[in-house]
C-alpha cells in the first residue's frame, strides 16, 4: 500500500514526477523450457534451450509478490503460440498465459483499492492479423473494466489522488495504435534502451540521461545488462541474473543518492530495490 501511504502533496503530483519502481521483462519468471522458442528467439538455438533458458529468467518472483514488494510498472512481452489460441508471456521461450496473470494483477488491486499499475504492453511479437490484438485488447479491457485510466490529451491530470477518486487503477500502455480510448500508446512513454554489456557504461548512461528527462512523459530508466551471443557462449555454465548481480549492486548505490528517477527497472527485483525507490519519493 506505498501508494497510499504517500503524503498529499505527491498523492496530487503526476505519477510522472513520482518515483515507482518497476520489473524488466516482468513475466519471464517461469518459462518453459521444454517447449518451443518464441518469437523473439533465434532458431539457431533450438538445440541449447537449455542454455535460452538460463539467459532468458529475469525475475524470480512471480508477478503477486512484485506487486506486494511495491513494483507498479511492468514490461510485457506477448506472443501468440503454436497449436494454442491463447496468448502467453515471452523472454526467448514461453512462459505464462496472459489472462491468467492479468487475473492475479486484478486480484491484488481489489484488494488494495489506492495502489496503481502501470502496463506497458511493448512487446507484441508475431501479431500478424487484427485477431490477436482485437483477442489481447479484449483481454485488457475486460479484466481491468471500470479500472482503466482512459487516454487523455497529456499526463499532467493523472495523478493518485484524480484515479483514486475515479476507482481507476490501471494505466494500460500499448504498443500500437488502436481506437479505443482506454489505451494510451507508446508516445507517452520514453523508455531508452542502453544495450550495454558493462555495469559502469551502464550506470554513467543512466546518470546522464536522467538529467535530460523529459517532463511530460513517463520516463522508464533501465538498469538493465543485455548480454550479447559472446556473453552468453562465454557463460554457458552461468545464468542473466548471476551476470547482472554486479550491476544490480551499483544500482542499489545510486538509488542510495535519491536520483530524479521516475520509472526505474531492473532484472531479479526485490524487496530492497522497491525500498530504495519508493523512499525517494518521501
Amino acid at each position: 500500500n506505498w501508494m497510499n501511504e504517500l503524503p498529499q502533496h505527491l498523492k496530487d503530483a503526476p505519477l510522472m514526477s513520482l518515483a515507482i519502481p518497476g520489473s524488466h521483462d516482468s513475466c519471464a519468471f517461469n518459462l518453459n523450457k521444454n517447449g518451443p522458442l518464441a518469437p523473439d528467439e533465434s532458431k539457431y538455438f533450438e538445440p541449447f534451450k537449455g542454455v535460452v533458458y538460463n539467459w532468458s529468467i529475469t525475475q524470480e518472483l512471480p508477478i503477486m509478490d512484485q506487486l506486494n514488494i511495491g513494483i507498479r510498472y511492468f514490461d510485457l512481452r506477448i506472443a501468440p503460440k503454436p497449436d494454442s489460441e491463447d496468448l502467453y508471456f515471452v523472454h526467448g521461450l514461453y512462459g505464462p498465459a496472459v489472462q491468467s496473470v492479468l487475473e492475479n494483477i486484478n486480484q491484488f488491486l481489489n484488494y488494495h483499492p489506492s495502489e496503481v499499475v502501470i502496463l506497458d504492453f511493448n512487446h507484441l511479437l508475431e501479431f500478424k492479423d487484427e485477431a490477436c490484438h482485437r483477442k489481447l485488447i479484449g483481454m485488457i479491457t475486460s479484466i481491468f473494466a471500470g479500472k482503466l485510466c482512459p487516454r487523455q490529451p497529456t499526463l499532467a491530470n493523472v495523478t493518485l489522488t484524480n484515479l483514486n477518486n475515479k476507482s481507476q487503477q490501471v494505466i494500460a500502455l500499448y504498443k500500437y495504435p488502436v481506437p479505443n480510448n482506454l489505451l494510451w500508446n507508446q508516445l507517452y512513454i520514453k523508455s531508452p534502451w542502453l544495450n550495454k554489456q558493462n555495469s559502469t557504461e551502464v550506470i554513467k548512461l543512466l546518470k546522464e540521461n536522467i538529467k535530460n528527462k523529459p517532463s511530460d512523459v513517463l520516463y522508464v530508466s533501465q538498469g538493465i545488462l543485455t548480454p550479447d551471443t559472446m556473453t552468453i557462449v562465454g557463460g554457458l555454465c552461468s545464468n542473466l541474473l548471476n551476470w547482472e548481480a554486479g550491476l544490480n549492486h551499483k544500482v542499489m548505490t545510486w538509488l542510495d543518492s535519491k536520483p530524479d528517477v521516475n520509472i526505474i527497472i531492473i532484472d531479479d527485483c526485490n524487496q530492497e530495490f522497491a525500498d530504495k525507490v519508493i523512499a525517494i519519493n518521501k
